[in-house]
């Protein structure tokens, strides 16, 4: 069954709440060989990205890159996210900290605070291969942090508290 059909009677917000929130509507969901399958019929970036977020929660990173992917190079802040984080961890295509970086920050800048906070948290450690900045690391923090998003904010507070990136601040 398409996405598109349900759209007709769900708002895009509300499908992609339940999406998100694993209440999956029973008519989108077809089953093949034991695997969850999923197909959009047009080019909406919305729909292409609940598509590869559906394959990625059965496992289906390679399924869910394609989608992610068309969805991401149609502007889809959330779909540039998901995307990064496939080539950050290296599911569903070959790790590669610089090309998630790149979607990261493309969805960053159109102000999605979880990219943001990802950016924050590789230029925070040498783990991915990216040097140490925390002067940058502390710039994303800040932005993801006024949005409100909590693990940003602890984030942020411990840089103060320790000076890393900001001059030592306890009442910031």
């Amino acid at each position: 069954i398409i996405i598109s059909t349900i759209s007709n009677t769900i708002t895009n917000e509300t499908l992609r709440a339940r999406f998100l929130d694993g209440l999956v509507p029973e008519n989108i969901l077809g089953e093949q060989n034991g695997k969850s399958q999923f197909q959009a019929v047009d080019d909406n970036p919305t729909n292409e990205f609940l598509v590869g977020l559906n394959y990625m929660h059965s496992g289906l990173h390679k399924a869910a890159v394609k989608y992610f992917r068309k969805a991401a190079e149609q502007g889809n802040a959330e779909a540039q996210h998901y995307l990064g984080r496939e080539y950050y961890y290296g599911t569903g295509v070959t790790n590669d900290v610089n090309e998630a970086m790149k979607w990261f920050s493309k969805a960053a800048d159109q102000g999605l605070s979880t990219a943001q906070f990802k950016l924050g948290i590789i230029h925070n450690n040498s783990l991915s291969g990216i040097p140490i900045d925390y002067a940058k690391a502390v710039k994303w923090f800040r932005m993801a942090a006024e949005q409100g998003l909590a693990d940003a904010q602890l984030a942020l507070g411990f840089h103060y508290a320790n000076g890393y990136g900001v001059p030592k601040d306890w009442a910031e």
